[in-house]
């Protein structure tokens, strides 16, 4: 097992807890010379011995694979169900192709050919001249391209119909750019204008082309954000187009809510959010890029779990010195409350984070890839950032400078916890207070499973640990894990604790292992689903009714020690009847 996890009773390698108990006993009905037991109605679906074979996704019934070809790979899909096996790189399962290809070829100007439309049924082409961008490429459904053009000046303009047919959209504004900000399948948003250097953002519907201002170029009522610094007066009579390929301001939130760039009356630069709907403002600045200062990450949204609310962040320097290391300023967005969360970083941090269930909070920079440990590890700083709509004081909180390489929230969002070089986990109150280490060890893949109970693989075996335990006890699980493990929940079974579903007993000879069902608090229950697995996925099986679990599909890779027509790839179905019985 492991080596121990500090504040627990010191443990040898080969003491293997109540899970080794239960592992045993499974083990006992494994057997060479008859076709080994399978449970939840496990199904052969195709044989095969193919080492290559990595499962890529399972859901709704159909399971996605890769093989390799010896020099690429081959993408397949399963359907669970029938068997049925199709290339996924063929829409219609058959050598045939359907649908249209859109290739753009040359350079952007009206003496070269820039894109060539192929139905790829008929192999007719399509010439188009002049091509900016393709905006909608045709398909069997809708044979529609539509494209922006270059026209005798340089204008874009835009262009609709069959790719032998094209035919000039009149649009009352010009577009600033051919790139939009965001391409759906009913509209695109774009920088647009009447006057080249009056530029607002505009929705134009793909299908009747009318177009519907969201930020005007002039700024009417605009006002400083809650939480903002700034306090200078606002006027401005255009938005700002993002600078090539340097970070920039520009988000977009549900129902045309964005984030963007103005330039104002006085020359600055300012962000702003819009359009509000309420407030006293319909335009909020949020802060002021100088001249000297630079964004230094594209945004990202960072979603909650169990709230509709997204959080976007920012990093910011000024002044901006690629060269040397230097203090940033963040700012995370709270678009669903309107307010801004602005504080001092000590470093530049990573744009990759969690979000508390809430939406109120972000664990964010674990780990910055850049930074690596004396033996690879990638490393970085953490910050806990709580936005003025947060259950606790507002502001941001430092963890483990230089060194965290894992983070993330309670199912609850009362606690957060953070790994330190992969081997010294920590844990804290969602305000990050009382904060204390839980213990040390080789800690992989640590995560709130159920409460306050922090599972974890501990020297390649499931644990768990409570947090608000100050002895730190290891609980055991399993034993010599491989995959990941899938936390499926309690029943409506009052008695029955969390089940999870998890690989164990790998073998280092022929790289197999068992794959079953555990019940947390009861490993006696714990229900073998299969020996000899080389890999699994486990995924919804379909939409989950309120209040229930889902119903799984199980999909692994068995391969035993000698050939055998046991040999490929099986499903078993997991669901609520099933657990425990």
């Amino acid at each position: 097992m492991a080596e121990g996890v500090q504040g627990s009773r010191p443990r040898a390698r080969g003491w293997l807890g109540s899970a080794g108990v239960v592992v045993a006993t499974l083990l006992s009905a494994c057997g060479s010379g008859t076709p080994a037991p399978r449970g939840f109605g496990s199904r052969l679906l195709v044989p095969t011995r193919d080492r290559t074979v990595s499962f890529t996704g399972v859901a709704n019934g159909i399971a996605t694979y890769q093989t390799s070809t010896g020099g690429g790979f081959a993408n397949w899909q399963l359907d669970l169900a029938t068997g049925e096996v199709q290339p996924r790189d063929s829409p219609d399962g058959g050598s045939g192709q359907t649908g249209f290809s859109c290739q753009q070829t040359g350079v952007n100007d009206v003496s070269s050919v820039s894109l060539i439309v192929t139905n790829l049924e008929t192999g007719q082409q399509s010439l188009v001249y002049g091509v900016a961008q393709v905006w909608v490429c045709p398909t069997d459904a809708n044979p529609i391209l539509t494209v922006v053009r270059f026209d005798a000046t340089g204008a874009r303009t835009l262009w609709s119909g069959p790719p032998d047919q094209l035919q000039m959209v009149p649009l009352p504004v010009t577009l600033a750019v051919e790139f939009p900000i965001i391409l759906s399948g009913d509209a695109v948003t774009v920088f647009a204008g009447v006057d080249p250097n009056a530029v607002g953002i505009y929705s134009i519907d793909l299908q009747t082309f009318a177009v519907t201002e969201l930020i005007p170029p002039t700024l009417g009522s605009g006002a400083w954000a809650s939480g903002a610094t700034g306090t200078g007066p606002l006027a401005s009579s255009t938005v700002r187009l993002p600078p090539d390929a340097t970070p920039t301001a520009l988000q977009i939130f549900p129902d045309h809510h964005l984030v963007y760039e103005r330039t104002m009356s006085d020359g600055a630069t300012i962000v702003f959010a819009g359009p509000m709907t309420s407030g006293p403002a319909t335009e909020l600045a949020l802060f002021e890029i100088a001249p000297t200062g630079q964004i230094l990450t594209f945004p990202q949204f960072f979603t909650s779990t169990k709230a509709n609310v997204l959080l976007t962040a920012y990093q910011y320097q000024d002044p901006y010195d690629p060269t040397q290391p230097a203090p940033a300023s963040l700012f995370v967005w709270d678009d669903a409350h309107a307010q801004l969360l602005a504080c001092a970083l000590p470093e530049l941090i990573d744009q990759v984070g969690v979000a508390s269930p809430d939406g109120t909070q972000l664990v964010l920079g674990a780990p910055l890839a850049k930074n690596r440990d004396d033996t690879g590890i990638a490393v970085g700083t953490t910050v806990l950032a709580s936005t003025p709509s947060a259950p606790v004081t507002a502001g941001c909180q430092v963890f483990g400078r230089d060194h965290v390489n894992f983070a993330g929230y309670s199912l609850t969002g009362d606690s957060v916890f953070w790994l330190i070089d992969q081997d010294t986990l920590w844990t804290a109150s969602g305000d990050g207070s009382d904060a204390r280490q839980i213990g040390t060890g080789e800690i992989v893949d640590p995560h709130f499973a159920v409460g306050t109970e922090l599972e974890m693989f501990l020297s390649g075996d499931l644990v768990w640990v409570d947090a608000t335990d100050p002895s730190n006890t290891v609980h055991d699980i399993a034993v010599s894990t491989f995959g990941d493990v899938f936390d499926i929940g309690a029943t409506t079974r009052a008695s029955e604790g969390p089940w999870l579903i998890t690989g164990y007993d790998l073998s280092g000879q022929d790289g197999t292992g068992s794959l079953a069902l555990f019940n947390r608090n009861d490993l006696g229950r714990t229900q073998k689903i299969s020996p000899e697995v080389a890999s699994f996925e486990v995924g919804k099986a379909g939409p989950t009714p309120a209040g229930a679990l889902p119903t799984l599909d199980v999909v692994y890779l068995v391969r035993g020690r000698n050939p055998s027509p046991q040999d490929g790839i099986w499903v078993a179905t997991i669901d609520e009847a099933t657990l425990g019985n």
